[in-house]
């Protein structure tokens, strides 16, 4: 029986070891993973149907500083759970109806979010042009490309899109993580509509003088809304609320892991001196008789190893199937090797190189800084 409790806790401790490394690699690699989008220095401001009436004027008094870089506006915040719309879309075949994410913003959207096109061009700033372009991402064209196999994604510039029979496509942005790493890039549209009005003014702040840069967002506010209370939140702190639990789970594992070491250890000592104690007769004889310290300790420490190593036999399998079941929530993960929990770096076709962080802090600095959708091997 005290074997049992022996290997029992050091399979514990080896299992919760091994768990807290992969939520950790797993946790680091969200947080260095690029977007495909910049969220450094970005402010976010709610807007109701009272504040957003002045969109025009926020945006033309904002821009107007040097503290700011880029201002604009959506109907919904990235890192939250986007609206979908059925739309309509006329390739070489019959027309199709589709459903996709979508996103109404305002003309200077990907310049502010530095979303990079793979074809075609951004949103015009013409009056005749809103409400009539659209931008596509990479997987709502691959899924466009269907009715007409063969052709590249530019054949799909100036092709019928939309809500009615005047949009077109003018724009095939690069794919980008609009959710969490939970789930993988899905299909998405941005839509120019100034008429309907935006929820979210986001306003890119200069780097360096992050604190005087709010200040003067407040006091524009104040001026125009001395009633209603600026609501805001920079868009990386959006983001480490999106992982917040996650984050908790990799807490909680890791105190788990220190405590169940802990225990492991007193058991550990305590069989050890218990053996020792019953020996104790042989241990003197043996010294006796020539015995070296290295042989004693030899002897005493061999059926302790054998006990560690059938522990780790039966931790180590258990460990991987449930780091196994607990990765396939993700979309994107770190690819987990059995030797060693070596975690190899992917890139893959969606990914870019850059920089992507939960917390606020880093992100404000105004420090700027690969992997890819993997399975657990």
């Amino acid at each position: 029986m005290r074997n049992v409790l022996v290997v029992g806790q050091f399979a514990s401790a080896i299992f919760l070891i091994i768990a807290t490394v992969a939520v950790f690699r797993q946790l680091s690699f969200m947080r260095d993973k690029d977007p495909g989008f910049s969220r450094d220095q970005v402010l976010n401001i709610k807007l109701d149907r009272v504040t957003a009436r002045k969109y025009t004027l926020l945006k033309e008094q904002l821009s107007g500083s040097s503290l700011i870089r880029l201002v604009t506006g959506a109907q919904d915040e990235l890192g939250s759970h986007l609206d979908q719309s059925g739309i309509e879309f006329k390739g070489d075949g019959p027309l199709r109806q589709l459903t996709s994410t979508r996103l109404i913003v305002d003309p200077d959207y990907l310049r502010l979010y530095q979303i990079p096109l793979a074809a075609g061009r951004d949103f015009s700033r013409e009056k005749q042009a809103n409400g009539r372009e659209y931008i596509i991402n990479e997987a709502l064209a691959s899924e466009l490309l269907k009715d007409m196999p063969g052709r590249p994604m530019s054949s799909l510039l100036g092709r019928h899109f939309g809500f009615d029979s005047a949009g077109y496509i003018v724009g095939i942005a690069k794919n980008f993580n609009f959710n969490s790493l939970h789930y993988k890039i899905e299909t998405m549209f941005l839509f120019n509509q100034t008429d309907w009005g935006y929820s979210t003014l986001s306003v890119k702040l200069g780097a360096g003088k992050t604190r005087e840069a709010v200040n003067f967002v407040e006091s524009v506010w104040r001026r125009n809304f001395p009633e209603n209370p600026l609501e805001y939140q920079f868009l990386d702190d959006h983001f480490a609320e999106v992982y917040r639990a996650d984050m908790q789970v990799s807490r909680m594992v890791g105190m788990l892991a220190a405590l169940a070491i802990f225990i492991s250890c007193l058991g550990l000592f305590g069989l050890a001196s218990y053996s020792a104690e019953r020996r104790i007769k042989e241990i003197g004889i043996r010294k006796v008789m020539g015995a070296s310290v290295r042989s004693i300790v030899v002897l005493l420490s061999r059926h302790f190893i054998r006990l560690v190593l059938v522990a780790n036999l039966i931790a180590w399998p258990l460990a991987f199937w449930s780091i196994h079941r607990w990765l396939e929530d993700y979309a994107y993960r770190v690819d987990m090797k059995l030797v060693g929990l070596c975690c190899r770096r992917r890139s893959g076709p969606s990914d870019r190189a850059g920089d992507g962080q939960f917390a606020g802090d880093k992100g404000r600095a105004g420090q700027s800084g690969e992997e890819s959708q993997d399975g657990v091997n």
